[in-house]
């Protein structure tokens, strides 16, 4: 049997390809006697596919033909004739070597300036000769080296991390911003409209880690705290030096122990000690990712099928390929035979602390279980696996589906791209329920503008759509970090908010990722969220060396009791006097007076704090009956628990709601000035009016006194009411 001399493949006789890489095998020019001599030989056209506007048509120019050589009969003997051997002269060797730089030259930079070409040529070839499932496994192998070197680089950068003593360190800041007019429809106090959060963290595996942290309110720092922890000591350290110019600290030894009983710490040194290089990595994604290819049996190939995405059509190739139950089996059975003498593998498996004969005698086993697995599974479908192809041999689309008659899923993806366009559509559905994403952008100096659809629904006719208008959008790296470039922008009006929108922006500035969140109302930025984080250099970390008998104990009470003492509250917050006399005006409450004058109703509900008398209103002093003369309603409590609402104080049985109440006493400190009086709840679940909407009605109430007697002041309109108890 003949064999290939470009790759050794085997070849059937007469074969005038070869199945394996497409070379044209010499039994293809060879002439048989009854031919014409100089019968000329015209290489096939090639069948070209235009996609619009993703892929470009490529025209490979035809050769001129060429004069077939002659051959004498078979089993005769050709005679050449004589012929004279012409002298060459001196400038036509020149001109011959000129020429054959020329031609050196232009072959060059064929080779350099047509790649596409070439691919597109090779695909072409290999899609024309080889069959359906070796066509498509070259495609898979072709597809799946870029990824899995991506994944190599990755691990690389994991590995150098894991391995340097270098400090991490990263700064974050997030600031909120509200503007005057957005605080004032809104009816909060515009004394306060910015408030930041600076932060820096830094971390060593050999040193440990440490914080600073700033606070600020309209653009003026109002407290700084460090933050260390001592990984050596297991200590915890802060300073605030606007409270205290002491440090604080705390023994975290019995939590870390009682956390931590169950984590082997020695897993994370095994990690390091690995040894695994990403060539390694590289070859394990490689061999498995081959078996996996390798499974297919059932393949079958459309040429020139088109496929639609968002506003983009092309012509492609379409693989689609069964996977059987007998298939997956097979795939299983050759997946362990070779992770049995997978040297990687095995390295994985030692973080378990399993040897090297326990992981073999695994796979024995499982081995064993799947040859008594039942010889009668199914050869029908079991997932179908659909390959769109370009002429490159590029796979711009996959879908994987199953279908059975108590489940089905599909999942898939398309991305269509020019130089001038880009659609993709990503989706998923479980059984009718599921989402899909799609995006149509226009790319311009290598940015995207465009929208994107993001839509849910489920098989109860449930379906919701968001979009997201994006402009400029593009990724860059810089110093091997991804940052994120453009406008992204969400029109409220789908959801009934007039004249709202949400708008991000993102920008890269100093090797610092920015984003900022803006709601923007009537075209003018109410509110907005600014974040901005980036790996920097890191600082030394150096633990504080402080004296602890010169420090506060945050695990210890009596420590706690004398930091308390210390404090000078009144200093710390001189900073924000006027943002908070605004608001305890605005709320009616005083810091150290309690809740005073209400801005709404004009009641007075100040308790003065010598009058302890007040505090010790229990359950027992609600049982009676009350009035509201506001409302004329009548309330009866009953030392039972139970309540019963009157319209009037007629008391009539026929109109009037039935139910259940609690009451308890707030908390009262009278170094914090908590409420005094009663919390009620009540819940009605039946009425004996028919004029009533619904049987069932909670209330929520406070029960205030006063120098003048009580009210009631509802938990959530805050509205009060004067009541007046009857007995």
């Amino acid at each position: 049997m003949p064999f290939c001399k470009q790759c050794g493949n085997k070849l059937e006789e007469n074969s005038k390809f070869c199945t394996e890489c497409g070379t044209i095998t010499e039994s293809n020019t060879i002439v048989q006697s009854a031919q014409p001599i100089n019968q000329e030989l015209v290489a096939p056209p090639i069948q070209e596919v235009a996609v619009t506007p993703i892929q470009e048509q490529v025209v490979i120019p035809i050769q001129e033909p060429v004069a077939s050589p002659v051959y004498a009969p078979v089993g005769q003997e050709y005679a050449r004739p004589a012929l004279a051997k012409p002298k060459k002269s001196a400038s036509t060797k020149v001109l011959i070597s000129v020429l054959a730089a020329i031609v050196t030259v232009i072959a060059l930079a064929g080779v350099i300036m047509f790649t596409p070409i070439a691919l597109g040529l090779k695909n072409k070839i290999n899609a024309t000769v080889q069959s359906p499932a070796k066509y498509y496994k070259s495609i898979e192998k072709q597809n799946k080296e870029v990824t899995i070197k991506q994944l190599g680089n990755a691990y690389d950068k994991y590995l150098a991390a894991t391995k340097s003593d270098k400090t991490s360190a990263m700064e974050l800041d997030i600031k909120l911003n509200a503007s005057e007019e957005f605080l004032e429809s809104i009816y909060l106090p515009t004394s306060l409209t910015s408030i930041e959060l600076q932060t820096y963290s830094a971390y060593s595996m050999k040193d440990g880690f440490m914080g600073e942290y700033s606070l600020h309110f309209n653009d003026e720092k109002f407290v700084d705290v460090s933050a260390y922890f001592d990984i050596a000591n297991k200590t915890l350290i802060a300073s605030i030096p606007q409270l205290t110019d002491k440090y604080m600290y705390a023994d975290m030894t019995d939590i870390f122990e009682e956390m931590m009983t169950d984590v082997d710490f020695s897993s994370f040194d095994k990690i390091k000690e690995l040894d695994i290089t990403s060539e390694e990595l590289e070859k394990l994604l490689t061999r498995y990712t081959d078996i996996l290819v390798e499974s297919a049996s059932d393949v079958k190939r459309e040429k020139n099928v088109e496929l639609e995405v968002g506003e983009s059509t092309g012509k492609f190739t379409k693989i689609t390929s069964i996977l059987t139950e007998k298939d997956a089996l097979k795939l299983l059975k050759s997946v362990l035979k070779e992770a049995k003498t997978d040297k990687t593998l095995m390295k994985f498996a030692s973080l378990a602390d399993v040897s090297e004969d326990d992981y073999k005698d695994a796979i024995d086993e499982a081995l064993d279980s799947l040859e008594q697995t039942d010889t009668d599974l199914s050869s029908d479908e079991m997932l179908k696996i659909e390959v769109y192809v370009d002429s490159k041999g590029t796979i711009v689309g996959r879908n994987i589906s199953f279908d059975d008659e108590y489940d089905a899923f599909n999942l898939g993806y398309y991305v269509l791209k020019s130089d001038k366009k880009l659609d993709v559509s990503l989706f998923g559905d479980f059984a009718g329920n599921g989402a899909e994403v799609t995006t149509s952008a226009v790319i311009k100096n290598e940015k995207y503008t465009g929208d994107l659809d993001v839509k849910v629904y489920d098989d109860y006719g449930f379906e919701e759509t968001l979009t997201i208008n994006y402009k400029d959008f593009q990724t860059i790296i810089k110093n091997d970090t991804k940052f994120v470039n453009g406008i992204f922008e969400i029109d409220l009006e789908d959801f009934d908010i007039e004249d709202s929108s949400i708008k991000l922006e993102c920008s890269e500035n100093d090797n610092k990722q920015n984003a900022k969140f803006i709601y923007v109302y009537e075209d003018e930025d109410a509110l907005s969220l600014e974040i901005s984080y980036g790996v920097v250099e890191g600082k030394k970390i150096e633990i504080p060396d402080f004296d602890k008998e010169d420090a506060y104990d945050l695990m210890d009470e009596d420590d706690m009791y004398d930091l308390g003492y210390e404090l000078d509250i009144d200093a710390f917050l001189e900073p924000l006097e006027d943002i908070i006399y605004d608001y305890e005006d605005y709320f009616g409450f005083n810091l150290e007076e309690g809740f005073g004058q209400d801005e709404y109703t004009g009641v007075d509900t100040t308790i003065p704090v010598e009058d302890s008398y007040l505090y010790e209103y229990t359950k027992e002093d609600l049982i009676g009956e009350w009035y509201l003369p506001d409302t004329g309603e009548y309330f009866v409590f009953n030392s039972d628990g139970t309540a019963y609402l009157y319209a009037d104080q007629s008391k009539d049985p026929l109109n009037c709601y039935i139910g259940t109440f609690e009451a308890y006493a707030p908390a009262y400190d009278a170094e914090y000035n908590m409420i005094p009086g009663l919390d009620i709840f009540l819940y009605f679940y039946e009425t004996y009016d028919a004029g009533v909407d619904g049987g069932y009605k909670s209330m929520n109430f406070e029960l205030l006194p006063n120098e003048t007697g009580f009210e009631f002041m509802n938990f959530e309109t805050y509205e009060t009411f004067k009541i007046e108890k009857i007995y």
